[in-house]
């Protein structure tokens, strides 16, 4: 088992779950309880009580009463800030989905990224055969035809999710985004864009639309800024 102890440094993004295996480590034992932030599960960690907590993306979004491009992309930046982490450890996690992610919100509303279930997860150039593929697939093409696990494996993935909120909003999506998310589903993983790509243009995206919301709102003292 590869080690990657890095349940204790605190801003880490793999926190506790810092095992590439943590959901085959970690033994859900019952749901504690639960509020409008997070779940508590009670479980066995190395053979010892332990207790897991946490906010899926999907439930994040449940939770918010409003949602825009703006949210939107404000909580994906996170994602993939998170997502570089776990690559420079030589990480892929061939498994990002919206309830593979943990968000935990920060004191100025900002979000903080934790990715959870490394069951499939694989060294950088490892192998990972699927071998059913259904339609609209988070999972990436190149895992089905037997090719080595790389950062554009995820990058798809991500590029799945994002693709899934942009089409809520339709022309209100920043056009760098739409053309990202177009080549973060690439079906060839050498025209996917690198992460870091992926992170320049949602920060670039994210100003932009913050310079438009306070430039409406300068513009009418009525408006309400609910776009944001």
């Amino acid at each position: 088992m590869i080690d990657l102890m890095t349940s204790h440094q605190e801003e880490s993004h793999l926190v506790e779950f810092a095992y590439a295996n943590f959901d085959k480590i970690f033994k859900t034992t019952r749901l504690l309880g639960g509020g409008a932030s997070a779940r508590v599960f009670l479980g066995e960690f190395f053979n010892g009580p332990a207790c897991a907590k946490g906010q899926t993306l999907d439930e994040v979004v449940e939770n918010l009463f409003v949602f825009s491009p703006t949210k939107s992309i404000s909580i994906f930046l996170p994602i993939a800030e998170g997502l570089a982490e776990v690559h420079s450890r030589g990480i892929i996690h061939n498994d990002i989905k919206v309830d593979n992610i943990l968000l935990e919100k920060n004191s100025d509303g900002s979000y903080t990224s934790h990715f959870i279930d490394f069951g499939l997860s694989r060294v950088e150039g490892g192998h990972l055969t699927l071998y059913s593929n259904p339609n609209d697939s988070h999972y990436v093409p190149e895992l089905f035809k037997g090719l080595p696990c790389t950062p554009a494996s995820d990058i798809y993935s991500l590029g799945v999710m994002i693709s899934d909120f942009q089409n809520c909003f339709d022309n209100l999506w920043p056009p760098g985004v739409k053309r990202l998310c177009n080549q973060m589903l690439s079906r060839n993983p050498q025209h996917r864009p690198s992460l870091s790509k992926v992170i320049e243009v949602l920060r670039e995206s994210l100003k932009e639309l913050s310079l438009e919301v306070l430039s409406s709102s300068k513009a009418d003292p009525t408006y309400h800024a609910t776009c944001v």
